[in-house]
């Protein structure tokens, strides 16, 4: 496990002033549960995701899926999961992050404006990339 810490800790780094931020975790399967089946959440009450199924997290903008079944070094069976946040944004002057957390991710991401050359504002968002 000590090798997903890193890789989590590499892709946050690599990431860190981006608008969006990903990483991924490999975790067992808990005992009894169906294996090669999808995804369970330990930290939302066991909830399962199919693979491929992307769940928006209540009450947080972000959104994790569930993304494949491999076994670890050690041959115990194992899923990846991705989670998936904004990131942090730089901004300069005269534009400025507005701060929206409403809807499902990307949709709750602080968005960039600025003003275009006639002073109207123009949005950027997660969305629009």
């Amino acid at each position: 496990m000590e090798l997903v810490q890193v890789l989590i800790l590499f892709c946050a780094a690599l990431l860190l002033g981006c608008e969006a931020q990903v990483a991924f975790e490999i975790r067992p399967y808990p005992s009894g549960a169906s294996r090669n089946a999808g995804c369970y959440l330990k930290d939302h009450n066991n909830k399962y995701l199919a693979f491929g199924e992307v769940w928006s997290v209540p009450g947080e903008c972000s959104a994790i899926s569930c993304e494949r079944s491999i076994a670890l070094p050690d041959g115990t069976p194992a899923f990846q999961l991705q989670f998936m946040g904004c990131g942090m944004q730089a901004v300069m002057r005269p534009c400025w992050s507005t701060d929206f957390r409403t809807g499902p991710y990307p949709k709750c991401c602080p968005r960039i404006q600025c003003p275009d050359a006639d002073g109207d504002l123009e949005s950027n968002s997660i969305n629009d990339i």
